[in-house]
């Protein structure tokens, strides 16, 4: 028995597909990829020309800053500026580094679905761990209560003593408690799973039973390994900036213009080249360089970790899918076997064979058997969620 509500009603399937979409953790990394891309095009554009209009007005008497007489009280002007970066090695290397920063956002925006799409599945394997053991535990409960009426019947006929009746009784209260516990457990994980997709939180939901498919194959390398790499490059391009900053920079500017001075008026222009090398600067030049070293190393080392800890996951994934195979197939044997060990016990205690102790163990060694099973194939569920996470499926 499943309990059924209309709240939210999906399938693993679909689960998955809301998670990659909307999980909160998505969201946030698909706003950092966007943000990465910002700032890449911001990098970039340090060394495109820049065309400006401008208006100025100055007035003023006497002399002038430079110590020249002023020649006019008033000048006014209006046109345009620009100036072009023909060469700045150390921007050009902040480029790169951006651009390699922004390809990381979008590996750990993949990475981040990646996630979301093993928490849904997760989510969903507790909630049909919990339906399963509700249903377990109603259809264990129903039938104690058949078996309970039956008890009845052959106390009634001096069959069995009074004291059975009572003990059945019990034994189907206490079956009968257990199915609300799970129910409640049902809400909580159903709970879990609408704040997980970004729906409204009831504790009402059902789900089709899922079908555990051998994992998918993953293509191509996982999305953390790639943003890893992309880390070590921007890393070791901010290292190759610091060094390059301390390189000529060269610049072109231009001015043309419309002035007015007094009573001359007429169109001006200018233009030139700047060009710069950094001669001292402090200890600016060592620190950056010295900061960009140790990223550029800490890059390396992550990148090293994330390799593997993905190995490592990956080998201990495949190894549970492979044990909650052969689990769930030795828990369908026990409970087949617990099944049929109650219907020899139960036949045997209707005619006086066996007592009323064996009779309630066989039931509740079916019952738990029943609820192991339920709970070993959520299981399994769970490792395939494991299995395809660590080989970047989403």
């Amino acid at each position: 028995m499943i309990w059924v509500c209309a709240a939210l009603a999906m399938d693993l399937d679909t689960a998955r597909a809301r998670a990659t979409e909307r999980a909160i953790e998505v969201a946030r990394a698909e706003a950092d990829a966007s943000a990465a891309r910002g700032a890449t095009w911001m990098a970039a554009s340090g060394g495109l020309p820049s065309v400006q209009l401008f208006a100025s007005a100055t007035t003023g008497a006497g002399l002038t800053q430079f110590g020249f007489e002023r020649p006019v009280r008033v000048q006014v002007g209006a046109g345009v500026t620009g100036s072009w970066t023909l060469v700045a090695p150390g921007d050009w290397a902040a480029a790169d580094a951006a651009r390699h920063s922004a390809k990381g956002s979008r590996a750990m925006l993949d990475w981040a679905r990646v996630v979301a799409r093993r928490d849904a599945t997760l989510a969903v394997a507790a909630v049909w761990a919990a339906q399963a053991e509700l249903g377990a535990w109603e259809e264990a409960a129903t039938d104690a209560e058949k078996a309970a009426d039956g008890v009845k019947s052959l106390v009634e006929t001096g069959l069995r003593p009074p004291a059975d009746a009572a003990r059945t009784r019990a034994t189907a209260a206490a079956l009968r408690a257990r199915a609300i516990d799970a129910r409640g457990r049902v809400a909580g994980r159903c709970a879990e799973l609408q704040a997980l997709l970004r729906e409204p939180v009831t504790g009402e939901c059902s789900l089709d039973v899922p079908s555990v498919d051998a994992p998918a194959a993953g293509e191509g390398a996982h999305p953390a390994l790639v943003a890893a790499e992309e880390g070590l490059r921007a890393a070791k391009a901010a290292r190759t900036g610091a060094l390059l900053d301390r390189g000529p920079t060269v610049t072109a500017t231009g001015t043309a213009a419309q002035y007015i001075a007094g009573d001359a008026k007429g169109l001006g222009w200018s233009a030139g080249i700047d060009a710069r090398l950094p001669v001292v600067s402090g200890g600016q030049g060592i620190g950056a360089n010295q900061v960009a070293a140790a990223r550029r190393d800490d890059a390396e080392l992550a990148l090293e970790a994330q390799q593997l800890s993905l190995e490592a996951a990956g080998i201990a994934a495949e190894a549970r899918w492979q044990a909650s195979g052969a689990t769930v197939e030795a828990l369908e044997v026990s409970a087949a076997a617990a099944e049929e060990a109650l219907a020899l016990v139960e036949a045997r205690y209707r005619e006086g064979l066996e007592g009323l102790e064996a009779w309630l163990g066989a039931r509740r060694a079916r019952d738990e058997a029943n609820v192991a099973l339920a709970l070993g194939r959520a299981d399994r569920l769970r490792a395939l969620a494991e299995v395809e996470s660590v080989r970047g499926i989403w």
